[in-house]
């Protein structure tokens, strides 16, 4: 993320808004020394997000990442072809295919700041007990920041960093999987501390998302992230 901020784009982002640029992440495929990044820049207050951004990214040996080519992501046939074209590309060839069929494929879209189902998904997660238990403990209220919120029809999967405005507190990020019932936006389920704190905790995660998936039959497959 730190090679997708020296691109002219989103260095333009930052002077004009006279803030950091951090990414909302949609899309990160990473194929030996290339890689793909699709991202939504804004500022580190979250107030302002810009369109999303695409990229195509390369190391040699023990050198950091740099960008080979960026642009727009609705814009990307255009500019990824003439750079697919060049044999020296050759190599992203392969994930430029995975993008592709896994923008076909999926239901799925992130959520913008403004979108009213974030905002209403994002004030269940402020009403958890743990949420609304902390804030009493702190005597503070407790904010949300770098919020991902994916939707798909009637079901949400949402990750978010508590902390309270001063930063004396932060916890640990906050994933949970919402769905919308009668209107309303609620928490179904997060991830068990038991899967956090196995030993394995990759296979126990995969076994704890398998087991949501079969409980939940209309449950998007691609919605909940696979690690």
């Amino acid at each position: 993320m730190d090679t997708l901020r020296t691109d002219d784009a989103v260095a333009k982002h930052a002077t004009d808004s006279g803030k950091p640029i951090i990414f909302k992440v949609h899309t990160l495929l990473v194929e030996d020394r290339v890689a793909l990044a699709e991202v939504t820049p804004m500022t580190n207050d979250e107030k302002e997000s810009f369109p999303p951004h695409l990229a195509l990214l390369r190391r040699g040996g023990d050198e950091p990442w740099a960008l080979v080519a960026s642009g727009s992501s609705k814009e990307s046939p255009i500019w990824v072809k003439e750079i697919l074209a060049d044999g020296a590309n050759s190599d992203f060839i392969q994930l430029w295919s995975f993008y592709q069929k896994g923008a076909a494929q999926s239901p799925t879209s992130f959520l913008t700041n403004e979108d009213l189902d974030r905002i209403a998904i994002l004030k269940a997660v402020r009403s958890t007990a743990a949420i609304v238990n902390m804030q009493k403990d702190l005597g503070k209220e407790i904010l949300l920041s770098n919020a991902t919120v994916k939707k798909a029809g009637e079901w949400a999967w949402v990750v978010a960093e508590p902390h309270t405005a001063d930063r004396i507190w932060q916890g640990e990020p906050l994933s949970y999987l919402v769905q919308k019932k009668d209107g309303k936006w609620q928490i179904i389920t997060g991830i068990p501390d038991t899967v956090l704190s196995a030993d394995d905790s990759t296979a126990a995660y995969a076994k704890w998302r398998a087991a949501i998936q079969k409980r939940y039959p209309t449950l998007p497959t691609d919605l909940i992230p696979e690690d």
